[in-house]
């Protein structure tokens, strides 16, 4: 009996770690006009499909949406820019292409912000000082696991763009998993 049980324990440890991803994944559709360069591959280290989206805008600025999807779906919105273009109406054009999309994600995974999600948030940008406790989201379909970090990074060297940008403006959104 002890060795059925080990054996069926080893069964689904190894059968766990060798899920495969379905190939008939979803992205978010990203429409904009600054949209210039998409690409899909499967990463391979994790097998997840990837597709990368670079908006570049007139600016200057960029933003970049890392959609990985498998097991669980990730996102990952980065927002490079640059300091010496500040002013309120800088700050609100970042916010505007930074939550146009983020509204995407909520949307297509049905998730709800807290009311005071997006003025906390364009605070914080506008501060550069991030206070997780500010920012949350529920899922509204389902009872799937969400997890999500808000970031901004002004380590210069951590950058490594070539000094074109000082900040990013980081989200990562995990949805499902265990």
């Amino acid at each position: 009996m002890n060795r059925m049980f080990f054996l069926f324990l080893l069964i689904v440890c190894f059968s766990s770690k060798a899920s495969v991803c379905n190939n008939d994944v979803d992205f978010i559709e990203i429409n904009s006009k600054y949209l210039s360069k998409e690409i899909q591959f499967i990463d391979p280290y994790s097998s997840e499909y990837v597709k990368r989206s670079y908006l570049i805008y007139p600016n200057g600025d960029m933003l970049v949406l890392n959609q990985k999807k498998c097991t669980m779906s990730n996102y990952e919105i980065v927002y490079y820019f640059s300091p010496d273009r500040q002013g309120e109406k800088y700050y609100k054009d970042i916010y505007k292409r930074y939550s146009d999309i983020l509204n995407s994600i909520v949307k297509y995974e049905s998730l709800i912000k807290n009311k005071t999600f997006d003025d906390n948030l364009y605070q914080a940008l506008v501060t550069k000082k991030i206070d997780d406790g500010n920012y949350s989201f529920d899922r509204v379909k389902s009872d799937d696991n969400i997890e999500y970090t808000f970031s901004i990074n002004s380590d210069l060297d951590d950058l490594d763009l070539y000094g074109i940008y000082r900040y990013k403006f980081i989200t990562y959104i995990g949805i499902g998993g265990l």
